[in-house]
């Protein structure tokens, strides 16, 4: 029996889409799942939504390169050529660069935090992909959520020039659909996790924010695993730890910013500045 010859073929735009659905999908199954996930099945379910998403995010910026101009989508432009590119021999553009040219060439600005994120998720892709890799789920599942929303907002607020083909308007939908049942939910556990850091000041530490001019020397600053500010600092204890992410540090790695006094995480390194105040600092010299 002959067997019948299909071809395929994805889109840059369709192809990154359906790799950023997947990833979606995987985090809303998780949540659907509740505590009944099996240790086993949340690891596949972080590590393949890791790889999808950071697969999917860099489709969708070479897509905005290509649209400005093809030669951008190369590593290295000065080797660009047609042929190459139609048969998908070449080396293309790698997510930092991606992202310089995108400033560069688009016009398209990405705030330092952004940036960030979308370097935190590649970097978790990396370690999945060449080597061993540890990672605390919720700090993970934050950084999941962060990098949707992130992505779904770049895609909305910079029209793809080229426009969307009907199973693309289908695929971002999806995306979309499935990103406010994730709102939803980590607002709630957010939500939790700000209370019960709260509690543990007033209550454990006997401490309230009222009791401090201007906050300086509240215990309280943003993880630098998952980017809440669910994390308290027990110097009594000599630890900070995070309620939401469940992280834990050592109490001498945070300061308190030599300019607005906020604490932030700083690797004990005194005299420095949060990053708040360091970018004001730039923007006025």
């Amino acid at each position: 029996m002959k067997r019948e010859i299909i071809e395929v073929e994805f889109s840059v735009l369709e192809n990154g889409f359906d790799f950023i659905h997947k990833a979606t999908k995987q985090l809303v199954d998780l949540q659907s799942n509740g505590t009944n996930v099996d240790v086993d099945n949340l690891k596949q379910a972080l590590k393949y939504a890791v790889l999808n998403l950071s697969s999917g995010i860099e489709l969708i910026f070479k897509h905005c390169l290509f649209d400005s101009h093809w030669t951008y989508v190369f590593q290295d432009m000065n080797k660009s050529d047609k042929e190459s590119l139609n048969k998908g021999h070449f080396i293309s553009v790698n997510s930092e660069t991606a992202i310089l040219r995108l400033e560069k060439f688009c016009e398209i600005e990405l705030t330092q935090k952004n940036k960030d994120t979308y370097k935190k998720l590649r970097e978790y892709r990396n370690k999945l992909e060449h080597f061993n890799c540890k990672m605390h789920v919720g700090a993970v599942e934050n950084l999941l959520h962060n990098n949707i929303s992130l992505i779904a907002k770049f895609v909305s607020e910079h029209a793809i020039k080229s426009g969307y083909t009907e199973k693309e308007k289908i695929m971002l939908q999806r995306i979309k659909d499935a990103l406010l049942l994730l709102d939803d939910y980590y607002e709630e556990v957010k939500n939790l996790a700000a209370s019960e850091a709260k509690h543990y000041i007033e209550g454990t530490l006997g401490i309230t924010y009222h009791d401090i001019q201007n906050g300086e020397g509240y215990p309280l600053c943003e993880c630098p695993e998952c980017d809440n500010k669910t994390l308290v600092v027990d110097s009594e204890k000599g630890i900070g730890i995070c309620f939401y992410c469940e992280s834990e540090y050592s109490a001498s790695d945070f300061n308190n910013c030599g300019i607005c006094g906020k604490l932030f995480y700083n690797h004990g390194e005194w005299g420095a500045m949060c990053d708040e105040c360091s970018e004001e600092k730039m923007r006025r010299e």
